[in-house]
């Protein structure tokens, strides 16, 4: 292949994948997470309740979109840009030299199912990903022989901080590179014998250092809410000093019990015949997390799978030979640089990999790994382009069918069991609903009441706290502007929750409606005179909400 046909390359795969993100960015609808994070945009502060505060500086734009979920999502765009653009960096700095290698790798970092979302849907885990690429191209520098990079790479994983504090996951990346070359390459630098490395944690820490001061401000939130939510599955509540009393389970004869008795009958037939525990469920389950994680990393990478089985059964047991390399135009990885790049993508695999153990792990969690697996991955898979690029294609295809469904409910999912159409149907239409009610209004979650302001922001809902778990909605009082005095003074609010009424005290259940999401004929208002067989009521609703209203 001619130099210019590989530079070709190179930019039609960049191409591609900008335009891919920027019609998903257009097509797909908001999902709740999304939603939440966009709500913060408007105060941009050192810290959040879930998150450090960078995904609230990416969610900017969301304060102009006007329900736009591509002009939401232009700061999670230009993000997904400059990373593609740090990743080609970081790939030509651990030795893929050529166009051609160059743009496998990038096919391989970006057109996995995982990366395939990157520059789309806005998470921390947009600017994560953008900071672990750019510390790890630093970091290869540094091991080089440029050791002042240790400076920029501590900069770097400073910025990753901002974003998600799983980014401390690159500490024990660097020291695995500093110490294999210690025991290989001692000539290359002094390592941990020299200042370089430890200024760079230096310059970490103080990037990270207004974070933490504004945590210590604020009874360490965000981190005690990280530490219950990664490692033990527990949720954080806000303490006594917000202004709302938390709702109560209904007691037996109260009005909310009533209320409740009328509808639960119609949710008996969905609701699952529980068992009791056995003695060994426990160990299952932690055996169930455990390769269910694997799981997801391997099926990340959906139809590249197929290239990488063909290029790793044909390759030898040991690394490529310097033959072999030459033979591929002169391609590999440098000898510096391999001990961080295999670091990079063992750390977040094991430390996850153990974690599932003992609690739940997001699949996106270790999604870093999958640069630093890219460029290992590229040498074996070169002379494999097209059946790269199949995958690629195919993975394309994986993605709009999913941005179809989200828009059409086409594909063949029973409507209450679709993770999909539960993260994105019907909040538009229950937004224009409860906008219509006049204010107060609340929800029992964080996904809801985000989701509402979104879709409609002057209906100004806010989160009633201790439902589900607290939130930014609870915490911040600019996002919760609701005294008892107001609401006693409105003679009382609207609540719209998921679950049966709660008693709220001071406030008295009045009335109970069921909002039935249907993924065929929309949002259906069924009042509890309606029987059960009732033609309105869809069999199996994408979601269903109940409408309460308290009296003061």
């Amino acid at each position: 292949m001619s130099r210019s046909a590989t530079i070709w390359s190179l930019l039609s795969a960049i191409a591609a994948i900008l335009a891919i993100w920027s019609l998903a960015a257009w097509l797909l609808p908001i999902v709740q997470d999304e939603a939440y994070y966009f709500a913060w945009a408007p105060h941009l502060d050192w810290g959040y309740f879930d998150h450090p505060p960078l995904v609230a500086l990416i969610s900017w734009p969301a304060t102009i979109a006007g329900g736009s979920a591509l002009i939401a999502r232009l700061g999670t765009l230009f993000t997904g840009l400059v990373c593609l653009l740090a990743a080609v960096r970081l790939f030509r700095t651990v030795g893929l030299s050529t166009f051609n290698a160059l743009t496998v790798a990038t096919i391989l970092a970006f057109g996995n199912l995982m990366g395939l979302a990157y520059g789309v849907i806005a998470t921390p885990d947009t600017g994560l990903i953008l900071a672990w690429v750019l510390a790890l191209n630093e970091a290869a520098l540094a091991l080089k022989g440029h050791e002042r990079r240790w400076l920029t790479a501590g900069l770097a994983t400073g910025i990753g901080l901002w974003a998600k504090y799983i980014m401390l996951l690159i500490g024990p990346v660097f020291l695995w590179a500093l110490i294999a070359q210690e025991r290989t390459q001692p000539e290359k630098g002094r390592g941990l014998r020299g200042p370089w490395p430890y200024l760079g944690g230096v310059v970490a820490l103080l990037v990270i250092a207004p974070h933490l001061y504004w945590n210590a401000k604020n009874d360490w939130i965000t981190l005690r809410f990280q530490m219950r939510h990664g490692l033990a599955s527990e949720h954080l509540s806000v303490d006594t000093s917000q202004t709302l009393p938390r709702a109560l389970p209904a007691e037996p004869g109260s009005r909310e019990w009533d209320l409740g008795k009328i509808w639960s009958g119609f949710r008996d037939e969905e609701q699952k015949k529980e068992r009791a525990p056995g003695p060994y469920d426990e160990t299952l389950k932690s055996i169930n997390r455990y390769f269910g994680y694997y799981g997801s990393q391997i099926g990340a990478w959906g139809a590249l799978l197929v290239a990488m089985g063909i290029g790793l059964r044909q390759h030898r047991q040991r690394s490529i030979s310097d033959q072999e390399a030459s033979n591929q135009g002169g391609v590999a990885l440098t000898a510096e640089t391999k001990p961080l790049l295999i670091a990079a993508t063992a750390v977040p695999l094991l430390v996850f990999g153990l974690l599932s153990l003992g609690t739940k792990v997001e699949a996106n969690w270790s999604a870093m790994y999958l640069f630093a697996a890219a460029a290992l991955l590229t040498p074996l898979l070169l002379n494999k382009y097209k059946a790269v690029f199949i995958g690629f294609l195919i993975n394309v295809c994986l993605v709009l069918s999913l941005i179809v469904h989200a828009n059409t409910g086409i594909l063949p999912i029973r409507a209450d069991r679709d993770r999909l159409l539960a993260e994105t149907h019907g909040y538009a239409q229950l937004a224009e609903k409860l906008g219509a009610l006049g204010e107060p209004i609340f929800a029992d979650s964080y996904q809801i009441t985000a989701m509402s302001h979104f879709y409609n922001s002057r209906a100004l809902v806010a989160q009633w706290p201790g439902i589900t778990r607290d939130s930014e909605f609870v915490r911040r009082a600019a996002m919760n502007r609701w005294t008892l005095e107001d609401l006693r003074s409105a003679g009382g609010f609207w609540l719209i929750t998921s679950a049966m009424p709660m008693a709220i005290p001071g406030f008295s259940a009045n009335k109970m409606t069921q909002l039935r999401d249907c993924k065929e004929s929309g949002l259906q208002v069924i009042s509890s005179t309606e029987p059960r067989s009732s033609a309105k009521r869809c069999a199996k609703p994408v979601h269903e909400w109940y409408l309460i209203r308290y009296d003061a």
